[in-house]
């Protein structure tokens, strides 16, 4: 079958195919599904990466001097989720 003829089958493009022809050419589908599985795992621990440098910045932001006090404590939570962005269950 011709490449014009699968792509108007399948409905894609002439360069999708080819792209996919050079990203995957020669890989069997237990290597595909172990791709799949490592890109799925590498995006969740980069989120994990990014959460936990936005807690550090928010800490080292609003843990310059000791929050003793119930009204500081509270104005810090409101720093937090205002100009940090942060839910209110990492703020407080």
């Amino acid at each position: 079958m011709k490449v014009a003829e699968l792509c108007r089958k399948y409905g894609i493009s002439e360069a999708t195919y080819y792209s996919w022809k050079t990203r995957y050419a020669g890989m069997m589908v237990s290597e595909l599904c172990r791709l799949k599985t490592l890109v799925a795992s590498n995006r969740r621990l980069k989120q994990i990466v990014a959460e936990q440098t936005l807690d550090m910045q928010m800490l080292k932001e609003l843990l310059a001097k000791k929050l003793l006090m119930p009204e500081a404590r509270k104005a810090a939570v409101v720093y937090a989720l205002a100009c940090l962005g942060r839910s209110i269950r990492k703020a407080w």
